[in-house]
């Protein structure tokens, strides 16, 4: 999935179903060099192509929000956990998306001034 602006590239790779019928996990390629394992190909780009974000399968299989600053090459966490992350949009810094889309949906709308 290509950046809005072009500039930068996000790749799943060896990505396979982590339950029968279930939703998939796999590395995730970023072009600026950074690797991110265990990740859903749920992603999303920031409208200004800076952030990515990206939900990321935890041992016990939960998911952790992440956002990738492509920029600054860092990786910062969201507190909390969820039960299967469908990333809808990213924009003006909020994260907006779906818990669980199939079985008791919560809307979720995350901002990154939440990030420390």
């Amino acid at each position: 999935m290509a950046s809005p602006d072009g500039t930068s590239v996000a790749e799943m790779k060896d990505a396979y179903e982590i339950a029968m019928g279930g939703p998939t996990q796999g590395s995730l390629e970023l072009s600026n060099g950074m690797k991110l394992e265990c990740c859903s190909p749920s992603i999303q780009w920031s409208a200004d192509s800076q952030f990515l974000a990206v939900p990321q399968w935890t041992p016990d299989k939960r998911q952790r929000l992440i956002v990738v600053d492509m920029v600054n090459r860092y990786v910062k966490v969201f507190p909390g956990t969820y039960r299967v992350l469908q990333i809808e949009s990213f924009d003006d810094g909020t994260i907006h998306g779906v818990d669980s889309p199939i079985h008791k949906p919560c809307m979720v709308n995350r901002h990154i001034s939440e990030l420390t």
